[in-house]
């Protein structure tokens, strides 16, 4: 078995699957995974040789055995719930785990489905995951402490055409309100052309308001200086295949996207603080490449972007390090690739990415990141478990 179809039979939510699970229209129209499109920009990139980090050696340190972790969040008093993709909920507490919610029975179950991710904002427990008819769904639970879970609430559903490019991925942004990534849907090269139509939320990152029983469309900035023309105005960023995971800098407000590519280029995105209504190109452009049909005529490229051909499959989006006890890796935004299985470093000053390294350890089957309230990190995996990035012992 090759290694990407060993990802393809054991990971989560790794967007080449699909690249070669399906045919789809236009396929005379754009390469499959050679990059035959041209690319449009030159882009900060990995390159066929990446030089490991010169900074001091890193270590992994097992925090939970969770199986099949896919989502972390910190509560105030450091306790930790952590997300299994076949639906149980976990709370760590030091050495001590257990499961205190289980959707196994309401959620769906493939390579790219489940119980996706968890959050806790403002008096809810959220969770998201894919429910048994395949659609995106994200419950809402009053809880004050994150532990003790009241009344749930359905707070959006979104229908998935396919099980794949689900996406799922949450965060609370900086103006309290609940942002959400959605893929565009699935099938090869978006056959419903998701990602350039406003009209649907599929292939976007979005805005809501999770309060007061359910979906509401806040209306205002999202986070910078106001909402884009768009016929969704909760739409906050748009021409996405599978953003897989995103994240604000807890220092700048910031906003990095790691987002799966087809079968060519892996891409990192980038909206800063103070703007919005980002076209990111898909499927016209993947990455800086050309994909199908012209170049969109507004749109943003990629910050950093990587080639599946240097071994790379699957981006995993991570964070910018903002922790105190990696003192070198402050300002960096880490992230992963499924198929590499190291972790990348990428040095940047306010998105523009100035380097790329690697920073080890070795990580089997990455499937996200999680950061503590104090700026550390945490890694998960689909089959080891869940660990804290640290500093390696000294010999």
């Amino acid at each position: 078995m090759t290694r990407v179809a060993l990802a393809c039979a054991l990971a989560l939510l790794v967007g080449a699957c699909s690249s070669a699970s399906s045919a789809g229209s236009d396929s005379t129209d754009h390469g499959w995974g050679d990059c035959s499109g041209a690319s449009i920009a030159d882009i900060p990139s990995l390159g066929e040789d990446p030089a490991d980090w010169a900074g001091p050696m890193l270590a992994l340190e097992p925090v939970a055995d969770v199986p099949k972790a896919t989502s972390l969040t910190e509560l105030s008093d450091g306790r930790l719930l952590v997300t299994s993709q076949t639906g149980q909920l976990w709370l760590v507490d030091g050495g001590q785990q257990t499961v205190m919610l289980d959707l196994e029975d309401v959620v769906s179950h493939g390579v790219e489905q489940g119980l996706i991710d968890v959050i806790h904002m403002n008096g809810l427990v959220l969770v998201s995951y894919t429910d048994l008819a395949g659609d995106l769904v994200v419950r809402s639970y009053e809880s004050t402490d994150g532990v003790t879970l009241g009344a749930f609430d359905e707070v959006i559903k979104v229908k998935q055409p396919h099980e794949w490019h689900n996406s799922g991925t949450m965060e609370e942004g900086p103006d309290g309100y609940l942002y959400l990534g959605l893929g565009d849907g699935g099938g090869i090269a978006d056959p419903g052309r998701n990602g350039q139509d406003t009209t649907t939320l599929l292939g976007t990152i979005v805005r809501i308001d999770p309060y007061d029983g359910g979906y509401d469309i806040p209306k205002g900035a999202p986070f910078g200086t106001g909402f884009f023309s768009s016929d969704r105005e909760e739409i906050v960023a748009y021409g996405l295949r599978n953003p897989w995971r995103f994240s604000f800098d807890s220092q700048t407000d910031d906003m990095w996207i790691g987002d799966v590519g087809q079968g060519c280029v892996e891409e990192v995105d980038f909206v800063a603080a103070d703007s919005t209504g980002q076209n990111f190109g898909w499927p016209r452009l993947e990455g800086s490449y050309q994909f199908m049909g012209d170049e969109p005529a507004e749109h943003s490229l990629p910050v950093f972007e990587y080639l599946h051909k240097n071994g790379g499959c699957s981006v995993t989006g991570g964070y910018v390090y903002r922790g105190t006890d990696i003192a070198e890796l402050d300002g960096m935004y880490v992230l992963a690739d499924y198929c590499r299985g190291r972790l990348i470093g990428l040095e940047q000053s306010n998105g523009t990415v100035s380097g790329a390294v690697m920073l080890g350890p070795e990580v089997r089957f990455l499937t996200s990141f999680g950061q503590g309230s104090d700026g550390e990190l945490y890694v998960l995996t689909g089959g080891d478990g869940v660990f804290k990035l640290v500093l390696a012992a000294q010999p």
